[in-house]
């Protein structure tokens, strides 16, 4: 039952952020995100640290290799 809530709260915050005017949804998905992780129960502090850690996996982190392989094809001026 938990993880179709938490499901729902996800589906809630994606949802949300997609109307912000920010690439990706910067602010108002980790805004959104915590707000349904504190509305579950788990404490505000713990929420923020945990949509961080994620957004840092799953945002930001992929960010690094596409970096890198632009990089790579323009100094091989394939583009």
């Amino acid at each position: 039952e938990f993880r179709r809530v938490l499901f729902r709260s996800y589906i809630a915050a994606t949802t949300i952020a997609s109307a912000a005017p920010t690439p990706g949804g910067v602010g108002a998905i980790e805004a959104a995100l915590t707000a349904g992780l504190s509305g579950l129960g788990v404490d505000p502090a713990e929420a923020v640290a945990v949509v961080l850690f994620f957004r840092m996996l799953s945002y930001w982190l992929p960010i690094l290799p596409c970096w890198w392989a632009l990089h790579r094809v323009q100094r091989q001026e394939l583009v």
